[in-house]
C-alpha cells in the first residue's frame, strides 16, 4: 500500500507526468529530449527523473556519456503503472478539452 501511495504522489506532479507521457510515446528518452520538449532546465529534469526512478516507474541506462530513461518493464508493477499512466493522460486530455 505504501508503494501505491508513493506512485500516486510521484505522478501527481505535472512535469513528471509530462516525462511519463514522453516515455509512453517512445521507448527511451535522454535528458536532452526532456529539456527540449518540456522546456525545463537540466537540473529540474534530473530531479524529476530521479523521483520517477526511485518509485520504480522508470529505469536509466548509460550509453557512453549519455543517460537514457525508459519505463521500467521489469517491475512487477509495470502493467499497473502503464494502465495508471494512460488513465491519467486520458483524464488530463479531457480536462484540457473542457477548459477550452
Amino acid at each position: 500500500m505504501k508503494l501505491l501511495l508513493k506512485i500516486f504522489k510521484t505522478v501527481s506532479d505535472s512535469k513528471r507526468l509530462g516525462i511519463i507521457e514522453l516515455l509512453l510515446a517512445r521507448d527511451m528518452i535522454s535528458i536532452d529530449t526532456v529539456v527540449k520538449k518540456l522546456k525545463i532546465t537540466s537540473s529540474t529534469t534530473c530531479f524529476h527523473l530521479k523521483k520517477l526512478e526511485n518509485v520504480g516507474i522508470i529505469v536509466s541506462y548509460k550509453k557512453g556519456k549519455k543517460v537514457y530513461y525508459s519505463l521500467n518493464k521489469k517491475s512487477k508493477h509495470y502493467r499497473f503503472n502503464r494502465l495508471l499512466l494512460k488513465m491519467i493522460k486520458i483524464q488530463r486530455t479531457r480536462y484540457e478539452n473542457n477548459s477550452n
